[in-house]
């Protein structure tokens, strides 16, 4: 059994899930989300895919590390797919508040307290 929480591209993860099969093995494409404070915590997020099996076997470790598990399909990729997808709208997030951040301060906003308002309104997404 294994649970692969690394973030590939679903090619590898399929590709991982065949090699893992042909040798009699189990694989849960596991991605995670949540840092290190969730990871310390046991509150990690698993967008995971693979086998009914293999979520039978590994269904305690799973509830020991994350605070939700989201069965994603029945074999490896889609897990990754949707970590990839997570990853893109981040850095989408990352450089779009960047950007406003940037204009609040070329227009001459105090970018401590346009960052506080922010941070407790609506634009905090």
């Amino acid at each position: 059994m294994v649970i692969a929480s690394a973030t590939v591209s679903p090619e590898f993860a399929r590709a991982l899930g065949k090699r893992l099969a042909g040798m009699g093995l189990l694989m849960i494409d596991g991605p995670v989300s949540g840092g290190a404070a969730k990871a310390a915590s046991g509150e990690m997020t698993i967008m995971a895919s693979g086998a009914p099996e293999a979520f039978a076997k590994c269904e305690g470790v799973l509830k020991a590390i994350a605070g939700k598990v989201y069965r994603l399909g029945d074999e490896p990729g889609p897990g990754s797919v949707v970590k990839m997808v997570n990853q893109l709208l981040a850095g989408v997030h990352i450089a779009a508040a960047g950007e406003a951040m940037a204009l609040a301060i070329r227009s001459g906003a105090d970018p401590d307290r346009t960052y506080e308002v922010i941070a407790n309104s609506a634009g905090s997404s």
